[in-house]
């Protein structure tokens, strides 16, 4: 990790295209504004976690594919009602 030690007014470049400015700080917490195209994804860290987790789960949850090529046909024997 790369700590940087900045006051206000003072900014970040990352890369060409982001920039992170220091636009107040207290003792407490530092509010910082970034500058990003509109293609990057900028979250907080326990938003992304969030949806890590529920992207997780919802993978975990998706059934395997029977191995024919219609999935909602099932072979005779495999519980399928006989008609």
């Amino acid at each position: 990790m790369l700590i940087f030690a900045r006051r206000k007014g003072q900014r970040i470049v990352v890369g060409n295209e982001i920039e992170i400015v220091i636009t107040h700080t207290s003792r407490t917490s530092v509010k910082i504004g970034i500058r990003a195209p509109a293609h990057c994804s900028v979250l907080r860290g326990e938003v992304f976690d969030q949806i890590a987790e529920a992207n997780r789960a919802a993978a975990a949850a998706v059934p395997l594919e029977a191995d024919t090529d219609d999935p909602m046909e099932l072979a005779p024997g495999d519980g399928a009602p006989t008609p």
